[in-house]
């Protein structure tokens, strides 16, 4: 096989493999909703709890590509509430928003006016249908408490209007594919010119 046969040969394959790739599109989002989590088990009044949250997304797309300026969960939750729940009272120890990742990390307080005993942690979207708890109780320790904060934190930042924030994956999308799809068509072009160029023949002359 001559040199010129290899390389379109290989080209060929390179284009299959580039037009295979442009048109799978973007991987499908994990739609899982969102979550939290913390170190259940003991703690003291007027100390903290690290809360960390993942998924925190107004959307899924998880066929095709999002809409230009948003990730594949849509614009992340801006209106979060970290709930602190014991004997059937419920109060707001955190407010905040998700980051560009759809994640966040906020130390709730454990307020002194707790009793001694189960208290659990949920979290929620205010105005969606968001809502997740761990079901692993922190454990309200009998020790004097601690000088430590007793009111509502407030965490992370206040995205834009839809359309201005996000991943941006879907704007690089827009362009990506169609040029994949370029590239590969003009890779299958250049292979078909070699398969139809002249061969020389060289004849030895003794």
């Amino acid at each position: 096989m001559t040199y010129a046969a290899r390389t379109a040969r290989t080209l060929v394959v390179l284009t299959i493999a580039v037009a295979m790739v442009a048109l799978a599109g973007p991987a499908a989002a994990d739609c899982n909703g969102p979550t939290i989590t913390y170190e259940a088990g003991e703690v003291r009044r007027g100390t903290t709890v690290r809360v960390e949250g993942t998924g925190w997304g107004d959307a899924c797309y998880d066929t095709g590509s999002p809409p230009a300026g948003e990730g594949i969960l849509g614009e992340p939750v801006g209106e979060i509430q970290i709930l602190l729940t014991q004997d059937g009272s419920t109060v707001v120890m955190a407010e905040g928003a998700a980051d560009d990742d759809y994640t966040f990390s906020v130390d709730v307080p454990v307020p002194s006016w707790l009793r001694p005993g189960e208290a659990t942690l949920d979290a929620r979207w205010v105005g969606g249908e968001s809502w997740d708890a761990t079901d692993q109780p922190l454990v309200v320790t009998a020790e004097p408490a601690l000088e430590g904060p007793d009111d509502s934190v407030v965490f992370g930042a206040q995205h834009e209007p839809s359309g201005t924030t996000g991943s941006g994956s879907g704007d690089a999308m827009d362009w990506l594919v169609p040029f994949l799809i370029g590239a590969a068509l003009a890779s299958a072009v250049f292979a078909f010119v070699l398969l139809l160029r002249p061969r020389t023949t060289v004849t030895r002359v003794d």
